[in-house]
């Protein structure tokens, strides 16, 4: 089982994995023992650290550094150690967490907004010679320049009690209503691992056509493919361009998508208020009735077989 407790040991140990973290010796020897330090253990090794640190903003912590040992990444050792972290800052009357990460650092990016993080500046050149970082290094081909500076804000009450730094320390409860694309992507990804474990289906494929005047979008329609089954989520034309054909064209362009994919049959949902009647002149059959979807409105879901 993984813990988190405070570290108390000689820093110098933790080396490795500050350089982990950051590539700058020398930056790292003007904070390695500054603030406290947090590590994971996995039965009484250390798979990872958090240092927290005074910020230069009022009650702000910083996260100054994070790093976990390669092989045991994406196992929620890192989002453990933040929460942690977090906690602790909370817990000594901080109202924001601090991080700084490279502009180039994508998967940073990524696992600090997944987490909470927003943006908040940007520092540019930031990483240079004279501060110990090779010149024209590259992180996934990206030029090594700029430093962005993320925030956490920590007076936003998970939904539940968070965890200590104790037995189970990592389980943090946030309430956050402005998923990013990011993170709603994330959660596709994981729910379609999850299904095509069950199934055995493992065909997902995106679909989507656009029709565009100019640089002006017109109309689209987009939606997926999987196991068999066509969903269209989306079908929209500006209202300048409906009663032209457009909406039938689209709708065309994407059974025989389908149909040229396997599929059995197409599903869509609208509403009394939309077309239903348009997809019934399709071949599509009323499968079911969502009354009060809206309140006072009626949601229909369509399906059209398609021949073999």
């Amino acid at each position: 089982m993984t813990t988190i407790e405070l570290y108390k040991g000689d820093r110098r140990e933790l080396l490795p994995l500050f350089a982990l973290a950051d590539e700058s010796l020398s930056e790292i020897s003007t904070y390695i023992t500054r603030g406290e330090v947090l590590v994971a253990r996995d039965d009484g090794v250390i798979i990872g650290h958090a240092q927290l640190v005074a910020a230069d903003e009022p009650e702000a912590s910083e996260l100054k550094s994070l790093a976990v040992q390669e092989t045991r990444r994406r196992g929620g050792v890192g989002a453990a150690l933040v929460g942690a972290a977090a906690s602790r800052s909370r817990a000594g009357g901080m109202r924001r967490l601090l991080v700084s990460t490279a502009t180039a650092d994508v998967d940073n990016l990524r696992f600090y907004q997944r987490l909470g993080f927003r943006m908040l500046r940007i520092v540019r050149d930031a990483f240079t010679q004279a501060r110990g970082y090779a010149e024209g290094a590259l992180v996934r081909g990206v030029p090594l320049r700029d430093q962005l500076w993320l925030e956490l804000d920590l007076q936003t009450r998970p939904a539940r009690p968070e965890c200590g730094d104790a037995a189970e320390p990592g389980e943090h409860w946030e309430t956050r209503h402005d998923l990013t694309p990011d993170e709603i992507d994330h959660l596709e990804e994981e729910l379609y691992r999850f299904n095509a474990e069950r199934t055995g289906h493992r065909d997902a494929q995106g679909l989507g056509f656009f029709v565009r005047r100019g640089d002006r979008l017109v109309g689209a329609i987009a939606g997926y493919t999987w196991g068999g089954v066509c969903e269209l989520r989306q079908v929209w034309v500006r209202e300048g361009a409906r009663r032209q054909g457009l909406g039938r064209e689209l709708l065309e362009t994407a059974i025989s998508e389908a149909r040229r994919r396997g599929c059995a049959h197409v599903i869509l949902a609208t509403h009394d208020f939309q077309a239903p009647g348009f997809y019934k002149r399709f071949g599509f059959d009323l499968v079911a009735e969502v009354p009060d979807k809206p309140v006072g409105h009626t949601e229909f879901i369509f399906r059209r077989k398609l021949a073999n």
